[in-house]
């Protein structure tokens, strides 16, 4: 059941009612500072996106590829601690309405403590927590902690789930579907794979909104997963704009601004196209 007033929720309702699409760009969280991931959300308000996912910096981290890998350790050697996390969208979300998914390992929600991460969620303002190494079997405590706070709490299914999987998946998670568009890691790739439609059309009989992840960064990807699900993930393409623009020594609102322009390209694909 979806948590009443879940600001996620409302605004994926109101996007797909319109008619609209949604665009859920990835971004690591207090990479390269605190103050940069600020601006940078700042931005992707400003752009219109759907929602951002923030991914917690982890050491041992399970489905990212090379690019996300060296935005964690990046942060991590700069002294990220999970607190930093709630402290960021804490400072920010009296200036935007964007909704914010926490992106974290359950290795550090269990070490945090199950209870205070999510009441720490929430206060911060937060509105979906994704674990994406939680199995479904294992993911009831969360589910039931996060309903009860007002989160949602979304689950990713992979290409090689077998359908009684999909099946738990589909009805325990809220919030939306993270369709997994290929097995293996994150990271950029040239196409999408054939059997994706069937894959969405099937996620779709459980009445929620499909988003697609995993090797989405052109323009013509977002248009080719708009054809056929509700949303389209992006994480490698803004992370390597990140890595880049901290290499190069951009400042904080350059940063923000060419993330931001990003998020802008890919919302309008068929325009990025020509």
């Amino acid at each position: 059941m979806e948590p009443a007033h879940n600001r996620l929720s409302r605004r994926f309702g109101e996007v797909l009612r319109a008619g609209g699409k949604l665009l859920i760009p990835y971004v690591t969280a207090c990479y390269p500072s605190q103050d940069a991931t600020a601006a940078i959300l700042r931005r992707l308000d400003r752009a219109g996106v759907a929602a951002v996912e923030l991914g917690f910096p982890f050491s041992d981290p399970v489905a990212d590829g090379p690019v996300i890998q060296t935005s964690f350790v990046r942060a991590l050697d700069k002294g990220f601690r999970v607190g930093q996390a709630f402290e960021l969208v804490a400072s920010v979300r009296p200036q935007v309405s964007v909704p914010i998914i926490a992106m974290v390992s359950y290795s550090v929600i269990y070490r945090f403590g199950l209870e205070k991460f999510v009441r720490s969620a929430v206060d911060a303002g937060y509105d979906a927590i994704l674990s994406p190494d939680l199995s479904v079997e294992e993911s009831h405590p969360l589910v039931e902690v996060a309903g009860r706070c007002g989160l949602v709490v979304p689950m990713l299914v992979a290409p090689t789930s077998p359908p009684a999987r999909r099946e738990a998946i589909g009805a325990a998670c809220s919030g939306f579907i993270y369709c997994v568009s290929v097995a293996g890691t994150t990271g950029e790739r040239d196409g999408l794979p054939a059997a994706l439609a069937d894959q969405v059309a099937g996620l779709r009989t459980f009445g929620k909104p499909v988003c697609v992840g995993f090797g989405i960064s052109k323009p013509q990807h977002v248009a080719a997963v708009w054809r056929i699900a509700d949303g389209a993930i992006v994480g490698s393409a803004f992370v390597r704009q990140l890595n880049e623009a901290v290499d190069a020594g951009l400042d904080v609102q350059q940063l923000a601004e060419q993330i931001g322009r990003q998020a802008e390209d890919l919302m309008h694909p068929d325009a990025a196209a020509t």
